[in-house]
C-alpha cells in the first residue's frame, strides 16, 4: 500500500486495496505458524532420536552441561600447564 494514494482512489477500490492488505496479512500469519509448526517437528524429531539411542531429555541436557564444564575445566588445566592464565 505504500505506492498507493488513497486520496485518488475510489471508495471501491480502496476497498479493494484494504481486502489485500488483510489477504497479505493472512498469508504472513499462515506462513508464522507454517514455520512454527517446522519447529515444533523438529524438536518432536530430535527428541524420537535421543529416545531411539536411550538417552532420556533430561540425561541429554545434562550431559550437554557436564560436557561443557568438562571442555571449560581442560582449558583451564591447560592454561596452568602452559602457564597463562584462563579468561
Amino acid at each position: 500500500m505504500v505506492t498507493t494514494n488513497y486520496a485518488r482512489m475510489s471508495r471501491r477500490e480502496r476497498e479493494r486495496e484494504r481486502e489485500r492488505e488483510r489477504e497479505r496479512e493472512r498469508e504472513r500469519e499462515r506462513e508464522r505458524e507454517r514455520e512454527r509448526e517446522r519447529e515444533r517437528e523438529r524438536e518432536r524429531e530430535r527428541v524420537r532420536v535421543i529416545e531411539c539411542l536411550g538417552v532420556s531429555f533430561e540425561e541429554e541436557v545434562l550431559t550437554t552441561a557436564q560436557h561443557d564444564t568438562n571442555s571449560t575445566v581442560d582449558m583451564v588445566l591447560r592454561d596452568q600447564e602452559a602457564g597463562t592464565r584462563f579468561s
